[in-house]
């Protein structure tokens, strides 16, 4: 299976390489002024702003996750991983509810939501830790919570990102 893939991609590879439309890499000055436009144009900002908004809560529960479950509630291994696997899960169910809320329409309601929904939790964890709650059902739901809100904000805000400026993709996702 390896040497099938290996043989293919050689073969996608040198194909590639033998087109006569591969473009130059832009110029210093042509990469500033992509910059330069994107920075300027409010629409792509306030998108990029969604993002991180989505992005911040996201990265800091996945990067504490581990040491709360561990420290705080004493979880086991296979218990930790059963927690992991259900706060993924959140993400998974955020988008494929992003798929349907664009599908019929109500895309924007949706993103509404999910940023009440992350806010929302975000203060319950924040009041569970100055009451001194430790209930790892409710750490769990409001986890999951925030990464299902992730799941619906972070692909609606990418693509219409995408949608503000023509022809810049490379300088967006540098800027992300």
């Amino acid at each position: 299976f390896i040497l099938i893939y290996v043989a293919f991609a050689t073969f996608m590879v040198s194909r590639m390489l033998d087109n006569k439309e591969i473009q130059k890499p832009p110029r210093l000055t042509k990469i500033l002024s992509n910059y330069k436009e994107l920075i300027l144009n409010f629409n792509y900002l306030r998108f990029l702003c969604v993002i991180l908004f989505a992005i911040s809560p996201t990265i800091f529960s996945l990067s504490n996750i581990p040491f709360i479950l561990h420290e705080s509630f004493g979880l086991s291994i296979i218990i930790y991983s059963i927690c992991m696997s259900l706060t993924i899960c959140g993400s998974y169910f955020g988008t494929i509810f992003s798929r349907i809320a664009n599908e019929n329409g109500f895309k924007n309601k949706a993103i509404k939501l999910a940023i009440f929904i992350m806010i929302f939790s975000g203060s319950l964890l924040a009041m569970a830790t100055f009451l001194d709650l430790h209930s790892i059902l409710f750490f769990m739901l409001a986890v999951i919570a925030i990464f299902f809100s992730f799941g619906v904000i972070f692909p609606n805000a990418i693509a219409d990102s995408f949608k503000q400026v023509k022809n810049k993709t490379g300088s967006e996702v540098a800027l992300l």
